[in-house]
């Protein structure tokens, strides 16, 4: 199980929980925002996961894996990584925006039915239907980057917002070659 907290209770927290909430793997520990009244604040309450304005009253609380930082404030996400416990990751809000572009937001289209996946409610049921859905999104995400870089895996992480090493790996995992989207010489 994952511990998560969530820093920034904006449309991008709100996502977030939405996203997180529903998932076996993933514990939501808390949502922290200055603002009491934000939109996340308000979806964690209705969703009965605690609320704080300050986040270090959850780091200090108990072990956390994962704290997500969509404030988009330089200074919150060094505060951050000064106190997190060792084995603690913070991901960053370009880590964010992509994991929520890569799993549907309105920023990509989802496409009504990637090509072999059967419906969700189909015989495979809908775990399975989600993880290809996932990785169709994945997939057209890689491609739509390289196609706009001509096979620059450089730029195409970057215009990604991941690493080099990051963009390798989800190529090798869906068995796409960078050479295919260079141009013609």
């Amino acid at each position: 199980m994952t511990r998560v907290i969530i820093v920034g209770g904006g449309r991008a927290g709100t996502a977030l929980l939405d996203l997180l909430a529903g998932e076996r793997t993933v514990q939501l520990l808390g949502l922290v925002d200055i603002n009491e009244r934000a939109p996340g604040v308000e979806r964690a309450r209705a969703l009965g996961i605690p609320t704080v304005t300050d986040y270090k009253e959850f780091l200090r609380d108990g072990p956390v894996d994962v704290v997500i930082d969509v404030t988009g404030n330089p200074e919150v996400h060094r505060t951050l990584e000064q106190l997190k416990p060792e084995a603690t990751e913070v991901m960053g809000g370009v880590a964010a925006d992509l994991m929520l572009r890569l799993l549907g937001t309105p920023r990509l289209p989802w496409p009504a039915r990637p090509e072999g996946a059967a419906a969700p409610d189909g015989p495979e049921g809908f775990p399975r239907a989600k993880e290809r859905m996932i990785a169709a999104l994945e997939r057209e995400a890689l491609t739509r980057y390289l196609r706009q870089t001509g096979g620059n895996i450089s730029r195409a992480a970057v215009a990604a917002g991941v690493t080099r090493r990051t963009f390798h790996r989800l190529l090798a995992k869906h068995r796409i070659s960078h050479r295919e989207f260079r141009p013609a010489r």
